[in-house]
This record gives structure tokens, sequence and C-alpha cells, in this order.
């Protein structure tokens, strides 16, 4: 249970971001309601569904990244894991201020102001998650760049102490 400790940054961020997607779930539905009903907020139903697509894919791509590397008792590492947290908060960030805005963010010259920044912030987050899910998919194929597996790591830690 010792390795599943250093799972759980990625295990929160994958369930954060499930629980992100449930919410814009929930926002896109009051999104699709009719002009004159009770439930209706005005707002465009396209880019809140950007946004819980995007924040689904990650949350399972994270998670099973995670699952992976707990199966394959590797690490990961901290690096990875910190590009993993930077890109998915700026790419939901972004998609988020998009949704909240009409934008849905795919456009890199727009009328409005603020489109290329929102494309910039949106599309280096999600640079950042690939190069970290880069690392994870190195780790699970060809293994830590020591070699050695979690299991050999705390064995030789046991002996030590």
């Amino acid at each position: 249970m010792r390795t599943l400790e250093r799972h759980k940054p990625m295990v929160g961020l994958g369930i954060g971001l499930l629980v992100a997607s449930a919410a814009a779930g929930a926002w896109e539905v009051l999104a699709l309601q009719s002009p004159g009903t009770p439930l209706y907020i005005g707002m465009l139903p396209g880019p809140i569904g950007a946004l819980r697509s995007l924040a689904l894919a990650l949350g399972l791509i994270v998670l099973v990244g995670a699952l992976l590397l707990t199966c394959n008792d590797q690490l990961p590492p901290r690096w990875a894991v910190l590009l993993l947290f930077v890109g998915s908060l700026a790419s939901v960030g972004a998609q988020l201020y998009g949704a909240a805005h009409g934008m849905p963010g795919v456009q890199m010259v727009d009328f409005r102001p603020n489109v290329r920044p929102l494309f910039v912030t949106k599309y280096a987050g999600l640079g950042l998650v690939s190069a970290g899910l880069f690392e994870v998919a190195r780790r699970l194929l060809w293994g830590a760049r020591g070699g050695a597996s979690v299991a050999a790591q705390l064995d030789s830690e046991e002996r030590r102490h």
C-alpha cells in the first residue's frame, strides 16, 4: 500500500477533473434550456459542452495513467505530475473562461480581443499535459531511468532502516 501513496496526486487530479466535468455537464443542461423556461440562463451551450468534454477526457486519461503506473510498480516523477497539474489547470481554466464568455477557444483570430490569449493558454496547457503524459507513457513502456521497480526501491529502503 505504500506505493499507492505516491499516486495520490494523480488520482486526486483525475477525480477533480471528473467532478469539474460533472459540474460543467449540469451547467450545459441549464444552457440547453429553451428561452422563456424557468431554467433558461441565456448562455451558449457549445463552449460549455467543450469544457465538459475537455475535463472528462483529461480526468479519464490521468486516472488511467495513475492506474497503469500503480499496476506496473512505477513511480510518477514529480515534474511530470507538476506538468499534468499546471497544464490541466491552464487548459480547463482557459476553457472555463471561454465558456463563461461564449468563446469556444478554438479560434486563433476573432473580432473579440480575448480570443488569442484564450487560445494560447488553452493549447499551451494541453502541451504541458501532453509532455507529462509522454513521460508517464515512457515509464510504462521502458521503466524508470534507474531501472529499479518500486518494490525493489522499497525493499532497499527497508534494508537500510
